[in-house]
């Protein structure tokens, strides 16, 4: 087994679960994937302390690979990082903003309606699920160019990346909303 590197945040979590460096993956098979690696690292495999210490921090890296790859907003930032691009998304801007922000007072506004949060969510998904294609899409062409021809899918990914965060937030914001409201039918 390889040394785990010295800091988890920075390692290539596509590497670490040894599944293919895309931006559609099955989640089920990143389960998988874990599931193998994990077996074999566990801590109480090692015969003395040095070994647990090096397993349990191996075992760590595997868990925050596993979490990284099942978020799509990370998953896309570790993809566009192995790129060359910046590993963090773009905050929004213009139109987009203000379509949020008219989205948020709908969700403040639909405190305890049910059916009012279930629309916005739905709405919110949709949006989330474009943005995913989109920046799908957008990862592929990046993959296929040369260097040289990069910069400008990174920056467009980047943004599509902020708009994902964005949208991330508000479905926690309409699921906060939802749980805290009970909801009328």
């Amino acid at each position: 087994m390889s040394r785990p590197p010295s800091d988890p945040g920075r390692s290539d979590p596509f590497a670490v679960l040894g599944v293919e460096a895309r931006f559609a993956i099955d989640p089920a098979a990143v389960r998988a994937a874990f599931r193998d690696r994990a077996a074999t690292m566990h801590p109480d495999r090692a015969a003395d302390p040095a070994g647990r210490v090096r397993l349990a921090r191996a075992s760590a890296e595997l868990a925050e690979a596993q979490r990284v790859l099942l978020d799509p907003v990370r998953r896309g930032e570790a993809l566009l990082a192995s790129l060359g691009g910046a590993a963090t998304a773009t905050p929004p801007t213009g139109e987009f903003l203000v379509e949020m922000m008219e989205l948020r007072e709908g969700i403040d506004a639909a405190a305890g309606d049910r059916p009012r949060l279930d629309a916005i969510r739905l709405e919110v998904d949709d949006r989330f699920g474009l943005a995913c294609d989109r920046l799908a899409a957008t990862l592929s062409e990046l993959v296929e160019r040369g260097e040289a021809e990069r910069s400008g899918g990174r920056r467009i990914a980047a943004e599509i990346l902020g708009v994902m965060r964005y949208l991330q937030r508000l479905r926690r914001a309409v699921d906060d909303a939802s749980a805290d409201g009970g909801g009328t039918a």
